[in-house]
């Protein structure tokens, strides 16, 4: 499986390592071929450019990469760097560079062999001929191509961000695990991305009753993992210059390469266009979330529609925070 990260990464090998070993996971490395680490044309790593985005672009690689980990430790992992001044804000044409680049970056990571692509960021919707463009490059059936549903809680009409947006890209949305005993509980991640796209159809295999919500356009998310309060290791600080740490992440960054993982694991993407599978699983393949929401105290700026509480309140079914829940092994997979 692939993730697609900005930035330089230069100990991304070692870091990942000690996340490993810790959690008694077999090595992936660079030289036994389970790990490749590469730029967006496929040629060598990048090499450090700006010290305070590559910082952020590698805190961001080490969740997605320890997450796939965690999912799939058989799995071989591949990570595509784009250019850390992609994760920089700018005029719209710099933004269609960096969409065009991420969607190039997926390519070369379908090109290098992943079955599953993981996409942990999110851009301004945009619904621009130039945009629409490259939305239709990231069509890839055969392939799970899935992104985070963003960290933003419920936004709303045409706010949700690309490429989560897209119908035929999977929209991960995020959980709370609370113990209970032995066992836990789940609810949905108080921030995790939801809403409507009434530029884009509804996602591919989804139910009508789910399109509805958006006058029979995007509705997201599609699926959901944790994605609150996981551990993860991270060595590379060029700009804080903190020492190396474990850290608790939050955000459904978290969530969509710990699903990229699953899916490749599970070894059936050939029949995999968009969430697709995802609504057609067997019974009891998810486990519904019908707990919590991405609206209230919380995010005080938001407010869920009375008309459409189903995009921002988890209740028994699909809903927009969790979509259809959990994985509940692989059977979906």
């Amino acid at each position: 499986m692939a993730i697609i990260s900005g930035g330089a990464y230069p100990i991304e090998e070692s870091d990942l390592a000690i996340y490993r070993a810790r959690y008694g996971l077999p090595p992936c490395t660079v030289a036994s071929g389970c790990l490749t680490i590469t730029d967006l044309n496929g040629g060598p790593p990048l090499q450090p450019t700006n010290a305070k985005y590559d910082q952020a672009g590698a805190a961001e690689a080490a969740i997605d990469i320890d997450m796939a980990s965690a999912s799939c430790p058989s799995c071989r992992i591949i990570d595509v760097q784009v250019p850390a001044i992609d994760g920089i804000p700018g005029p719209v044409e710099q933004l269609h560079k960096a969409m065009g680049d991420f969607t190039h970056a997926v390519d070369t990571a379908i090109a290098l062999g992943a079955e599953a692509v993981s996409m942990s960021f999110g851009f301004p919707n945009d619904n621009s001929p130039e945009a629409r463009e490259i939305d239709r490059r990231l069509i890839h059936p055969g392939v799970a191509v899935m992104a985070a549903s963003g960290d933003a809680g419920f936004r709303t009409t045409n706010e949700i961000t690309w490429p989560s947006d897209l119908p035929w890209v999977t929209s991960v949305g995020g959980v709370t695990l609370t113990q209970q005993g032995k066992d836990f509980s789940q609810s949905a991640w108080f921030a995790a991305g939801s809403g409507c796209d009434t530029n884009q159809g509804a996602a591919i295999g989804a139910p009508a009753k789910v399109g509805a919500l958006c006058g029979g356009h995007r509705a997201s998310a599609d699926v959901s993992a944790v994605a609150d309060d996981v551990a993860v290791y991270i060595g590379y600080a060029p700009y804080s210059n903190r020492p190396p740490k474990w850290i608790a992440a939050g955000g459904t960054s978290l969530s969509s390469p710990y699903l990229a993982g699953l899916y490749a694991r599970g070894g059936h993407t050939g029949r995999v266009f968009g969430p697709n599978t995802i609504y057609h699983a067997p019974s009891g393949a998810f486990s519904d979330v019908t707990t919590g929401q991405n609206v209230g105290d919380r995010v005080p700026e938001q407010s869920c529609p009375a008309d459409a509480q189903p995009l921002c309140i988890a209740g028994p079914g699909w809903d927009g925070p969790t979509g259809v829940g959990t994985p509940n092994g692989l059977s979906a997979f």
